[in-house]
């Protein structure tokens, strides 16, 4: 397996030279060049898209916790799922609606506009959960308001859901996953149940769980 990684490094960084001097580049200038560069631009981007939490990115960087190595060797395609992540990335990219070269500044107004839309969406609809204490805090006499467990969700809702990376809320996939079953549109501001997560104290969405069959 290492011996395939090490082939298959020096055939991209073969074909990133090739590019390169295709592109005008003379060989001299291309001496110290190899992939790392590729894997550093990657790393950064989904960082300041904040597209992937931290474990992931190490595990995208082939840099792995101690504890981690037996779990990801046994998974046996653990890239697979962050490979889908990059690529909304590059659409994001490629539609303008991530701009890596932005300053930091441009970059977290943009983000920061995106996420204050959404908890005003969630503020004008009185049932919903979305960023809202009400539904999370308990009264003073003891009572819970109504709220949908994780518990109650069935086995296909539970693995077809994603959570507000900001309020914590999950949140149930229609099919084809563009949206969810409240009605809100899925952006990048929604990620997959970290591995270390406790289910059972993950709030629902309340909108999700009534519109649910």
């Amino acid at each position: 397996m290492v011996d395939e990684v090490y082939v298959h490094t020096g055939e991209a960084a073969l074909f990133l030279k090739e590019f390169l001097l295709g592109s005008g580049f003379d060989a001299a200038e291309l001496e110290g060049v190899s992939t790392h560069s590729l894997k550093s631009t990657i790393l950064s981007y989904v960082a300041k898209g904040n597209y992937l939490p931290l474990p992931d990115r190490r595990i995208l960087g082939h840099h792995l916790e101690p504890g981690d190595n037996s779990a990801v060797t046994y998974s046996r395609d653990e890239l697979s799922r962050l490979m889908v992540k990059v690529e909304v990335m590059l659409q994001d990219i490629r539609n303008s609606k991530f701009k890596p070269d932005d300053s930091r500044v441009r970059r977290i107004a943009e983000q920061t506009a995106e996420v204050i839309e959404e908890v005003q969406v969630s503020e004008s609809e009185p049932d919903s959960d979305d960023c809202s204490v009400a539904d999370l805090d308990r009264s003073d006499m003891g009572l819970e308001p109504e709220r949908t467990a994780f518990d109650d969700l069935t086995i296909d809702n539970a693995c077809n859901s994603l959570v507000h990376i900001h309020s914590g809320v999950l949140h149930v996939l229609n099919v084809g996953g563009a949206s969810f079953v409240c009605g809100r549109k899925r952006t990048k501001n929604y990620c997959e149940l970290e591995r270390t997560s406790v289910p059972t104290d993950i709030p629902v969405c309340i909108q999700c769980a009534k519109s649910l069959p």
